[in-house]
């Protein structure tokens, strides 16, 4: 990211003529949510580590509540932009997943952890169904040749 920004200060209307604002924007964009992954384990990892109650499960979450935030936002740039975004996706759809994972890690909701993970079924399931989709329509358009 240093480098390319460096790039885009030095050089700003050759990268303006060229086109590729869309492509700085996506490095600026696409750090910004390594950055949030990084700050979200380390809060874990801290919180796994001492156990502060100083610290709550809300405050650890945090970075990946923003993180599902920014991921909707990158969706919207990424369609408008027509690029190619699956893992923000995934993040813009699981944010009731963190949700719920941060609901019965601070022990306000007692449901069993099979319930709290449906989120994640539902997305499995989807990712599963679009997958057997593309394999059979694979296999047909391969015995029609």
């Amino acid at each position: 990211c240093c480098v390319g920004v460096h790039s885009y200060i030095r050089q700003h209307d050759v990268v303006r003529e060229m086109g590729t604002i869309s492509d700085f924007q996506a490095m600026l964009l696409s750090t910004s949510l390594q950055l949030l992954i990084l700050s979200f384990e380390g809060c874990l990892c801290y919180k796994l580590t001492f156990n502060s109650p100083v610290l709550s499960w809300y405050i650890v979450f945090t970075p990946l509540f923003l993180l599902s935030i920014l991921s909707v936002v990158m969706c919207v740039w990424g369609w408008k932009k027509e690029r190619p975004l699956e893992l923000e996706l995934l993040f813009s759809v699981n944010m009731i997943q963190f949700v719920l994972i941060v609901l019965r890690l601070e022990q306000l909701v007692l449901w069993s952890w099979q319930f709290i993970l449906v989120p994640l079924w539902i997305v499995l399931g989807i990712c599963s169904i679009a997958m057997i989709y593309y394999i059979a329509l694979t296999a047909v358009l391969l015995c029609t040749n």
